[in-house]
Parts: C-alpha cells; sequence; structure tokens
C-alpha cells in the first residue's frame, strides 16, 4: 500500500486521472468528483511480482476491507481503475520497481454531505437460475 499525501504527487496522478477521464468521456463534462488534489489521503494498492506466468495474490479482497472500513470511518472513497492504461505512468511517479503492479488507487476523503444506504434491486431481479434468463 502506498499512502499518498504530498501535494506534487497527487497534482501528477490527478493529471493522469484527468486525461483518462476526459478520454474515456469523449469530451462529455465530468461532473461530481473530486479533484484527486483535494482529498486528503490516495492509497495506491499494489502488489510485487512473483515472476513471468505466476498468478498474482487477489488483492481485492483487502480493497473491499479498506473501503468498507474508510466507510465504518464516516470516510468517502471510490475504487478507481480508469488509469490503468498508463499504469507505466503511475509507477514513474510512485517510484516503484518494475516488478510491482498498481491494481486499484483509492480517494479518500471526508464526503461533501451524508450518504445513506445504496437502494438495491430485489434479488429476483439480478439473480438467475442456471444460466442467464432462468429466473431464480
Amino acid at each position: 500500500f502506498v499512502v499518498i499525501r504530498d501535494a506534487g504527487v497527487k497534482q501528477k496522478l490527478r493529471t493522469i486521472y484527468d486525461e483518462m477521464v476526459a478520454q474515456y468521456l469523449g469530451g462529455r463534462p465530468q461532473t461530481g468528483q473530486t479533484p484527486w488534489t483535494e482529498v486528503p489521503v490516495l492509497i495506491a494498492v499494489c502488489t510485487e511480482g512473483e515472476g513471468a506466468g505466476a498468478m498474482p495474490p487477489s488483492i481485492f479482497p483487502a480493497v473491499q476491507n479498506l473501503l468498507l472500513a474508510a466507510h465504518t470511518l464516516g470516510l468517502g472513497s471510490v475504487l478507481t481503475t480508469l488509469w490503468k492504461a498508463r499504469e507505466a505512468d503511475v509507477k514513474a511517479v510512485l517510484k516503484l520497481p518494475d516488478a510491482f503492479e498498481v491494481h486499484a488507487i483509492l480517494p479518500i476523503g471526508y464526503p461533501d454531505r451524508q450518504y445513506g444506504r445504496g437502494k438495491r434491486r430485489p434479488v429476483s431481479e439480478v439473480t438467475y437460475r442456471d444460466g442467464y434468463g432462468t429466473p431464480w
């Protein structure tokens, strides 16, 4: 885990991320996102490679636990991977060795408002038996 608080490092990562968002949105305006330079901390979640062809350990249970812990503490966050197409640039900014892989970057801060529970559709609308389209 690389905990990023330095304004200069956050600015470099923000530039990469914002460029990828602009590309993804195809010129549509970006709304509702706090710039990475304005959040208190970014956490880059990484693994160290095991060598060519090795299966990397699953890091996403740790990411999920980190997101749940942040939520429990009243903090807001989101898992981001859009920058992944520029991972080499991200690794350079973070001074990571070649053997490392960045899997997620989590911006963590205080939400601008109180959020309630997410609205979930009933299980019967999103779950199928033995194949798509067969009702549960």
